[in-house]
């Protein structure tokens, strides 16, 4: 069963991922993919959780801790009306 991130939890992957363009070597593998291990790691996460999150909420090339949290309750809300 899949838990959904925190607020706070979204902003560390937004910051992590910020964090990728500075520190390239650590976050991203030889062949210039993001390293998600090293960010599921760090977060206590399991990497699939971390994956589906920048999927399912990356608003064109960055991934934001508030739009995600707001579409997260937008969609939320929609499900009880």
């Amino acid at each position: 069963m899949y838990s959904h991130l925190s607020f706070m939890d979204k902003v560390k992957l937004e910051q992590l991922l910020l964090l990728l363009l500075l520190l390239s070597k650590i976050f991203f593998k030889k062949n210039g993919e993001q390293n998600i291990s090293v960010i599921a790691k760090f977060l206590n996460r399991h990497r699939s959780t971390i994956l589906r999150e920048i999927k399912r909420f990356k608003t064109t090339d960055e991934y934001s801790a508030y739009k995600s949290d707001k579409m997260y309750y937008e969609k939320k809300r929609c499900k009880f009306t």
